[in-house]
């Protein structure tokens, strides 16, 4: 096999001879003919996994890939992906989006012929790793949604005092924690945006839930929050922003922090957008109060079930 790549580090030659021994890293498309080759193209920093996301794209039917890594818009080329991971805007996004989507490419030939400059973008967007963490020693992660999955759902809870703790969602988490399970929660806090409460009430209530946990035995491995919306938004928090689920900005900054299997992950969420733009994960929707009619993942009826699923 060889490994060719097109507008990419050169930094990352020696990274990708560790992670694929014997195997020939060229520049130069004559070498490629008649072989079997992994084509990177833009490839800035490696795939959370390039194992993972090679042995993806050889059993999906157009051979072909995307990494993604989220940026802030600052008037490069960047992506926008639908629900179907069809590429729904690309180049230089409109001022209103704070963020965006910088892709590596990778195509898998079988038995190199020529290189077919498709505009398919057909994609794999699973995310990615900070180059320096040995992929070996990843971990597979537990991704919760907040209000609804933590604590009950009364509507733009921010003070700790508030909060109504599930019972079921702590022993969740410390059976996750006894599996050598990352546990993280993804929370969309759009009351910031609408000027009901602060950045900091929300950082303080987390502080105070995750001392609470702690001294269950239940360990939150981080918390990361989205304050944006494009509706009845106060200045500095309008816009449209791929930290806000279905955006998958909150998993992709853990991915950026944490050394995670993806592919070995799982979402738990109460609504629909809890079903994150981003192949990988297993997802998981609670039945409560939210219609799940068109949630995309499993819907389960406790969160006792997903200790079935979490092996």
């Amino acid at each position: 096999m060889i490994i060719y790549l097109k507008n990419s580090s050169h930094l990352l030659i020696e990274q990708l001879k560790l992670l694929f021994k014997n195997i020939v890293v060229s520049q130069d498309e004559n070498d490629l003919l008649g072989g079997e080759v992994l084509f990177f193209e833009n490839l800035k920093y490696l795939p959370f996994n390039p194992s993972h996301l090679i042995n993806a794209v050889k059993k999906n039917t157009v051979n072909e890939g995307r990494s993604l890594k989220i940026v802030e818009n600052k008037s490069q080329k960047l992506l926008l992906i639908k629900k179907d991971f069809s590429i729904d805007q690309e180049g230089v996004l409109p001022p209103e989006f704070l963020d965006g989507y910088e892709y590596s490419g990778m195509r898998y030939f079988q038995d190199y012929i020529t290189l077919n400059e498709s505009s398919d973008y057909s994609c794999f967007p699973m995310g990615h790793s900070t180059s320096e963490f040995n992929y070996k020693d990843s971990k597979p992660a537990l991704f919760l949604d907040r209000d609804g999955i933590l604590n009950e759902d009364h509507g733009y809870v921010y003070k700790y005092d508030d909060i109504e703790w599930k019972q079921e969602s702590i022993d969740l988490i410390k059976w996750a924690n006894s599996k050598d399970y990352l546990v993280f929660v993804l929370t969309n806090q759009s009351g910031i945006s609408k000027g009901l409460y602060t950045e900091d009430d929300v950082i303080k209530t987390h502080k105070s839930m995750n001392e609470f946990l702690l001294k269950q035995g239940a360990l939150i491995t981080s918390w990361y929050y989205g304050p944006y919306s494009y509706q009845n938004a106060i200045e500095g928090y309008k816009f449209k922003s791929l930290t806000r689920k279905p955006g998958a900005g909150m998993m992709l900054q853990a991915l950026s922090d944490y050394n995670i299997d993806l592919l070995s992950s799982v979402m738990v969420g109460d609504k629909t957008s809890d079903g994150l733009i981003l192949l990988g994960p297993k997802y998981f929707h609670l039945e409560g109060k939210y219609d799940l009619e068109d949630a995309p993942g499993l819907i389960i009826k406790s969160l006792s079930e997903l200790h079935n699923f979490i092996k």
